[in-house]
């Protein structure tokens, strides 16, 4: 299957792998795949969530086979507030889109969402536990003085099945989220977690921070457009002016003609 965001990008499922794929582009599945090793929900940037549920998986997990997921996903949970959506039987030639329901609060909570990953920036970005899915790297069990990156880094992040919840209560900053504070804002904030989910007390703190970036923005807004508005009165003067000077000369240069005609 193949999900589809406004602006083009894709995540699409296929061989235990999701893909995602930025709109208009190809990509390198063993960099950007996603291999489906258990529960996993993927959180929409307006809180929808995805959550793919898996069948148990065939094999346990091999740390010397770095290829391909695990198991199947065997259905697709919808839900966001009290609306829910299912699809059952995805991993056969029939699967079943079941009528939207009123009760995604009971059906989200039916089941732990596993790994939680946040969208950032559409279908095709990714992030988990406060790390890009592109910049993930893991220890190989191998070697540890080996690090692995891409399918291989996701496939041992994922690989032990995830009790996690995403209550929806409590938001996420993703790290490009928390590039626009640092390096555009200059926002300093607490994150002790050190993956962007703030406690109440950081949260209150990082407001309160904002609140007065916005009043700097507003102040400097607002002296710009009154720089504008100098510039622009400045700019008719000087055109004024020029066309005056323009008028006179022209003027000149008629009197001289007709005096050099007599």
């Amino acid at each position: 299957f193949t999900l589809l965001d406004a602006a083009g990008n894709q995540l699409i499922y296929r061989d235990q792998t999701l893909i995602p794929v930025p709109a208009g582009q190809t990509v390198d599945v063993i960099q950007s795949g996603i291999p489906v090793m258990n529960d996993m929900t993927f959180v929409l940037d307006d809180g929808t969530e995805i959550q793919f549920v898996t069948n148990a998986p065939d094999t346990a997990f091999n740390g010397n086979d770095f290829s391909g997921g695990l198991t199947d996903i065997h259905s697709i949970v919808i839900t966001r507030n009290n609306q829910a959506m299912v699809v059952t039987g995805v991993d056969s030639a029939a699967p079943s889109i079941h009528p939207p329901s009123l009760n995604g609060e009971e059906v989200d909570a039916s089941a732990a969402d596993g790994h939680v990953l946040m969208e950032s920036g559409g279908l095709h970005l990714w992030e988990y536990d406060g790390v890009r899915l592109g910049s993930m790297s893991q220890t190989n069990p191998n070697d540890p003085n080996v690090e692995v990156s891409g399918y291989f880094a996701k496939k041992l992040a994922f690989k032990d099945s995830s009790g996690d919840e995403f209550d929806g209560v409590s938001p996420v900053l993703t790290q490009a989220e928390m590039d626009i504070l640092t390096k555009q804002l200059k926002i300093n904030f607490v994150d002790s977690s050190g993956n962007g989910r703030l406690t109440p007390e950081e949260w209150g703190l990082l407001r309160t921070s904002l609140d007065s970036a916005k009043d700097n923005l507003t102040s400097s807004s607002q002296l710009q457009t009154v720089e504008l508005q100098r510039a622009l009165t400045s700019h008719n003067q000087n055109y004024d002016a020029m066309s005056n000077s323009q008028s006179r000369i022209y003027s000149l240069l008629k009197d001289i003609i007709n005096n050099l005609k007599g």
